[in-house]
């Protein structure tokens, strides 16, 4: 994959990844200078296989500096 398609015009306050990876969820505590608060999620799957899978809730309260992110429960 070329670097141009991996370029980003703007930066999200939330970046949802869905893989078959471990679920996680990452916050970005300390950003550079010039940076912005990131949280990035990767539910992992709905579904695996005859188990249950990963699922995610939001709270966003308008800023990304209030954001806040935690794995609720694995089913």
């Amino acid at each position: 994959m070329s670097p141009e398609a991996l370029h980003m015009t703007s930066i999200p306050d939330f970046l949802i990844l869905p893989s078959d990876m471990k679920y996680f969820i990452k916050v970005n505590i300390k950003p550079r200078q010039g940076q912005r608060k990131i949280i990035c999620i990767n539910p992992g799957r709905l579904a695996k296989g005859e188990g249950g899978g990963t699922f995610a809730e939001l709270k966003y309260h308008g800023s990304a500096d209030k954001m806040n992110a935690c794995i609720i429960r694995s089913i």
